[in-house]
């Protein structure tokens, strides 16, 4: 917040001369003159028959809008401090809310974790098979191929319908797995028909 007390230091005085013979607190020459009192800006604020009265009528008004001022200032601090409480309480509110959110959101989690493993089961039931992918895959291998899907992980083939992966050393798997699609397509060499 700016200063914006008034101080009576600041204020200037003139003498003001007008003529007007007709006024009766004109002098023997028709001039009538008065003291203005400004503000250091130069609006002038008031007047008086003559210093003294001017100075003193000058000092009431500073008094008067430094008076108001802190008022205005006590009233604006008191706002601050509403609004401050305001936001406060709000943040509560919505550390409540996001509180209450958090646990609905740790119960959708759950719900749909158990039904991503209903899923899961439900997928080793059903085969998934990316079409795009299949396209790239030799027709002679495509019949044994039950699911082929790529993720965040790589590239993930199972095997059935009569085919198994040679793991060798005599060992059979049904899955292949590559985090590349080059080596994918190397192991995807290695399927053949059980016997």
């Amino acid at each position: 917040m700016a200063n914006t007390t008034l101080r009576f230091k600041d204020m200037t005085f003139e003498k003001v001369e007008n003529y007007d013979p007709e006024n009766a607190a004109a002098d023997k020459n028709g001039i009538v003159s008065y003291w203005v009192a400004k503000t250091p800006d130069g609006e002038q604020v008031v007047t008086g028959e003559n210093k003294k009265k001017c100075i003193a009528a000058a000092r009431a008004y500073v008094h008067e809008v430094n008076e108001a001022t802190e008022t205005v200032e006590a009233s604006e601090v008191v706002e601050e401090q509403a609004v401050e409480q305001q936001v406060t309480e709000q943040s509560e509110a919505v550390e409540e809310e996001t509180q209450e959110v958090v646990f609905e959101e740790e119960k959708a989690e759950a719900t749909e974790a158990k039904t991503s493993e209903t899923a899961a089961e439900e997928s080793v039931e059903e085969p998934e098979i990316n079409m795009w992918l299949m396209g790239y895959i030799p027709k002679k291998k495509q019949p044994a191929i039950l699911m082929l899907r790529k993720d965040d992980e790589g590239y993930w083939c199972r095997i059935g319908n009569g085919y198994i992966v040679d793991a060798g050393k005599g060992e059979y798997d049904d899955v292949i797995h590559e985090a590349k699609w080059k080596e994918f397509l190397k192991s995807l060499r290695s399927v053949i028909k059980a016997a």
